[in-house]
C-alpha cells in the first residue's frame, strides 16, 4: 500500500487569549488556518488520503472510555456545533473500526506525529461560531450527529460505513495501479521470472 497522507491546513475563527494566556471570550476573534486544532481540549487534524477528506482526534482520556488509550490518534466521523466527536463505543474505537488502513494510519500518526497533548494550549481553539471550521472537518460527511439523540447511533454508524467504503475503494485503486506499474512491457511466458498466471495476477 502506498497511499499517499497529507494534514490538510484546517480554516478556523479561533478565542484569543489574554495576557495571562487565558482565552478571552469577548476579545476578537482571530482568523488564520493551522494543521493542528484544539476542540475543547481534543486536538484535531485532517487527513487527505488519496483525495479522500478523513478527520482524526487525539484521544484525551478525558471521555473515561477504558479501552482506548489516552494520546493515540483516532478517526472520527463528523464533528457537531455542541463540540461532540463523532465515534462508536470504546470498543470500535479500539480497533479502529476493523478497518486495516484506518488502523495503519493512526499508527502512523502514533510515530510520526506522537502524543502533543501538552501542545494543546498553543494550538487555535475554534469559535463555535466558525462555521468553516466546522464544514471543513465534516466535508466527507452529509449529516453530522449532536449526541445523546434517537438517530445519533444511526447517523455516526452511516458515516462510519461511508469513509470505509471510501477508503477500501481508495486502497483497491491504489493496488491496481501499482500492479500495473509492475506489469512488464514485454513479458516473456518462458522466462521463469514471470509464471504463466502473472499477467492474471496483476489483474485479480
Amino acid at each position: 500500500m502506498a497511499l499517499n497522507v497529507r494534514l490538510l491546513e484546517i480554516p478556523f475563527d479561533a478565542m484569543s487569549r489574554g495576557p495571562d494566556g487565558a482565552f478571552n471570550p469577548n476579545a476578537p476573534l482571530t482568523r488564520g488556518h493551522s494543521k493542528f486544532i484544539n476542540m475543547m481540549g481534543r486536538i484535531i487534524i485532517v487527513a487527505d488520503i488519496n483525495g479522500y477528506v478523513q478527520p482524526f482526534y487525539l484521544s484525551s482520556g478525558m471521555g473515561g472510555k477504558k479501552n482506548v488509550p489516552a494520546g493515540k490518534w483516532y478517526p472520527f466521523f463528523g464533528i457537531d456545533n455542541d463540540l461532540w466527536i463523532n465515534k462508536l463505543s470504546s470498543t470500535e474505537i479500539a480497533a479502529y473500526y476493523h478497518n486495516d488502513t484506518l488502523k495503519k494510519i493512526s499508527q502512523q500518526l502514533d510515530t510520526v506525529i506522537g502524543d502533543i497533548r501538552d501542545r494543546a494550549d498553543t494550538l487555535p481553539m475554534p469559535s463555535i461560531k466558525s462555521t468553516r471550521t466546522f464544514d471543513f472537518i465534516n466535508q466527507s460527511f452529509a449529516r453530522v450527529a449532536s449526541n445523546d439523540t434517537p438517530e445519533t447511533i444511526k447517523i455516526v454508524s452511516s458515516n462510519v460505513v461511508q469513509s470505509i467504503q471510501k477508503i477500501n475503494q481508495i486502497v483497491r485503486q491504489d493496488a491496481l495501479h501499482t500492479g500495473a506499474r509492475r506489469v512488464p512491457n514485454n513479458p516473456n511466458p518462458h522466462n521463469p521470472r514471470f509464471p504463466p498466471d502473472y499477467m492474471t495476477k496483476q489483474r485479480d
